[in-house]
């Protein structure tokens, strides 16, 4: 039985005959369409049975219309699956062809590689040939077959390098395993000082009652010295002249190290690396320069030009900070004034120092309960207590070309009442010359000796001197009984004012001028003035001028006698003489006395200038000249001893037979 198959249908019949018929019957159906549609509008009740007719044959025209599109979906199926078994087919021999032309480009590479190979001997510095055949054994050099044949040479080259390393390579390997055992036996050495320490240290506490039963605190020392390795040289040079002085010649000086020590072994530890690696670079520089020389010298034996990397060397350049920065740690000076105790006076020196280059000091006085009225004195302030301990020198300027002129001008930043004296210089062994292009290093014992001294002679006169001053303001002058014999037993001239001045307010002073023109004075001094006074009528202005050097330097007294007038050296041949005896003459006899009673040389200034000034008004007449006056009767036995006018007053005493004398 036969039976209807679409698909075969399709394959056997064209597309084209389709389109054909699909046209005809879309026409046929709108004919029909037509006649129904004229039918209906004629004749509606006869026509009936022809409409009918007309329906069902259009009916059918559509069923073939079903069939047509059936058979165009079957042919565009089967157009799809052609198409796309093709362009499987397609991409396959895509594939297929990249396959190939790939692997011709690894054949190509191969082939490249194998025509560019190159023997790594050739990087292989080889002994020359007349080395070779004069050392090599002839198992290895066979020179009756090598001679001639370059290839087999170079072989032969090669077995006797690889024989000379096999041969090292054994030394190498005694030599790995001799260091072994000693690495062992340093190892094995320091696990025994390792062990030694604690014990150690257990005797050195065990032993620290008896280090203290007599008086040698040698843990203590130990720790300081170890802690000294840290100081800048400066500092270490001044640690250890310092320590030995207090050691040998002064048991009331004490020298400490203070500072952040952690900072410091940063610091320390930061400056061995820096010096390692500035020696390793030029180690290296220099080994870098002769292999280039040497690789020079092997090509132009070779007769061949041979192309070497060099190293690219370390940057030499190094950052350094172009401000002055102070050290973390400093040394620390405590000069007792009689002995240690718990309650005696001491003056501190701090001594820092500035990239080892210069030091500078941090002084302060540290004064007894008993001493607590003079604290305050500005002649023992730390600003300048120790100024022109040798020469004229505040601590302002550092002598060093890095720093300019003085500290304020350098832009370094200085604590409080820090200064760089020339004398800290010398303590620390930098000494600079008066241009300051050269620092030159030296330090000795007699320096620090000398400094010593005059640092504990400039705090005695300065205690001296501000005891003396606080009498003064409390318009009490004191004397020496030594020096007190030599002037009038009776002093009636009183000191009523006293106070301190500066360097403007004497410069107002009309009667200080002539010390002013003369240099006499700086502005450094210390100025004071006061007033002295006996009676209700006698009134007599001093002007006092002090140096930082006293007592080497004498005070400079100017005076005003307000009696019957203003009187001064200028105008007064006896107010002359009263100055030229307080200023020239009684120093004189001051300094040729005991040390001690050096420091009192202010007073004793003061108290004779008391004594000439009673023996001014007392023996001074009216102003007719006529009689004395009556508010100031003689005091005082002045016998005339020739005859004539006394051009000045009795101002000589004669201490043995107690009569003033002209």
């Amino acid at each position: 039985m036969a039976s209807y198959n679409e698909a075969s249908e399709v394959h056997a019949e064209d597309s084209l005959h389709d389109l054909n018929m699909f046209s005809s019957i879309t026409k046929e159906i709108q004919t029909i369409m037509q006649q129904i549609s004229h039918l209906k509008s004629k004749t509606p009740d006869k026509g009936k049975e022809e409409i009918n007719e007309l329906r069902l044959t259009g009916s059918l025209h559509f069923m073939t219309l079903k069939k047509l599109n059936r058979l165009a979906q079957i042919r565009c199926k089967n157009a799809k699956d052609s198409t796309l078994e093709a362009k499987q087919k397609l991409d396959a021999n895509n594939l297929r062809l990249q396959n190939l032309q790939y692997e011709i480009s690894h054949l190509d590479r191969e082939v490249n590689n194998c025509l560019q190979f190159k023997s790594k001997h050739e990087d292989i510095d080889l002994v020359s040939v007349n080395e070779f055949y004069t050392e090599a054994p002839p198992t290895i050099s066979k020179e009756n077959e090598t001679r001639t044949d370059n290839h087999l040479q170079t072989l032969a080259r090669l077995d006797w390098e690889l024989e000379n390393r096999k041969t090292l390579k054994e030394e190498l390997t005694q030599a790995h395993e001799k260091k072994d055992k000693i690495c062992e036996g340093i190892k094995k050495r320091k696990q025994d000082l390792d062990s030694l320490k604690p014990n150690l240290e257990t005797i050195l506490k065990s032993t620290m009652p008896l280090q203290e039963a007599l008086g040698d605190h040698f843990t203590e020392t130990r720790a300081l010295y170890d802690t000294a390795y840290l100081l800048p040289q400066p500092l270490y040079v001044l640690f250890v002249q310092a320590k030995a002085f207090s050691d040998a010649c002064d048991r009331n000086m004490d020298v400490q190290i203070g500072g952040d020590v952690n900072v410091a072994k940063r610091l320390k530890d930061l400056e061995t690396r820096k010096v390692v690696d500035a020696t390793n670079l030029y180690k290296n520089r220099y080994e870098d320069d002769s292999d280039s020389e040497n690789e020079d010298d092997q090509e132009n034996k070779r007769g061949r030009r041979k192309s070497t990397s060099t190293k690219a060397a370390s940057s030499e350049v190094m950052n350094i900070d172009s401000s002055i920065s102070k050290h973390p740690l400093f040394v620390s000076l405590k000069i007792y004034l009689e002995s240690k105790t718990a309650n005696s006076s001491y003056l501190l020196m701090r001594f820092y120092s500035y990239d080892s280059e210069f030091v500078t000091v941090i002084p302060s006085l540290e004064l007894c309960s008993s001493l607590n009225e003079i604290k305050k004195s500005r002649v023992i302030a730390a600003s300048s207590l120790l100024n022109d301990l040798q020469l004229v020198d505040n601590g302002t300027s550092i002598p060093h070309k890095a720093t300019g002129t003085g500290k304020h001008s350098t832009g370094i930043s200085f604590s409080e009442n820090e200064f760089g004296y020339v004398w800290a210089q010398k303590l620390a062994g930098l000494v600079a010359l008066q241009d300051g292009e050269v620092i030159s290093r030296q330090s000795g014992f007699s320096t620090m000796h000398l400094i010593i001294k005059l640092i504990r002679k400039r705090i005695e006169s300065r205690l001296s001197l501000a005891n003396q001053l606080n009498d003064y303001s409390n318009n009490v002058v004191t004397c020496d009984p030594s020096f007190r014999e030599n002037f009038a037993p009776v002093v009636l001239f009183k000191l009523s004012s006293w106070k301190c001045i500066d360097f403007h307010d004497y410069s107002q002073m009309e009667f200080t001028s002539a010390a002013r023109e003369l240099d006499l004075v700086s502005k450094n001094d210390y100025f004071y003035c006061g007033t002295l006074q006996r009676g209700s009528s006698a009134n007599v202005e001093v002007a006092v001028a002090v140096s930082d050097k006293y007592p080497t330097k004498w005070p400079l007294f100017r005076i005003q006698v307000c009696w019957h007038g203003n009187h001064t050296a200028e105008n007064n041949l006896n107010v002359r003489e009263i100055e030229v005896e307080v200023n020239c003459k009684m120093p004189q006899i001051v300094m040729k006395s005991r040390k001690k009673l050096q420091n009192e040389l202010l007073s004793v200034q003061l108290y004779r200038l008391l004594t000439l000034l009673d023996i001014y008004v007392e023996t001074d007449c009216n102003m007719d000249g006529s009689d004395m006056p009556s508010e100031f009767p003689t005091s005082k036995l002045c016998p005339r001893m020739s005859k004539g006018r006394a051009r000045l007053k009795p101002f000589k005493y004669n201490a043995r037979h107690k009569f003033q004398c002209y």
